[in-house]
């Protein structure tokens, strides 16, 4: 995981990190991040739970698919 200057939002939001938490989709929001090609790759743990927090950012940004549907949503919002 390595954090991209050109995130989904253009950068909007200062030091942010993306995070694709799931593929997993339930329709199609008119606000899609990935019609234009941008899809960051799927988290892993324990991996991403540590470099979230050694990244330190001001922001993340859960992406998916559908961040509600990801059996880890959870687990990864309670551990950084």
């Amino acid at each position: 995981m390595k954090p991209i200057k050109a995130n989904c939002c253009g950068g909007k939001y200062g030091k942010s990190l993306d995070v694709k938490i799931t593929n997993n989709c339930n329709g199609k929001c008119k606000f899609c991040i990935e019609k234009n090609g941008y899809s960051p790759s799927l988290i892993t743990f324990p991996k991403t739970e540590r470099e979230t927090i050694e990244y330190n950012p001001v922001n993340i940004l859960l992406l998916g698919g559908e961040p509600s549907l990801s059996p880890v949503l959870e687990k990864y919002i309670y551990s950084i």
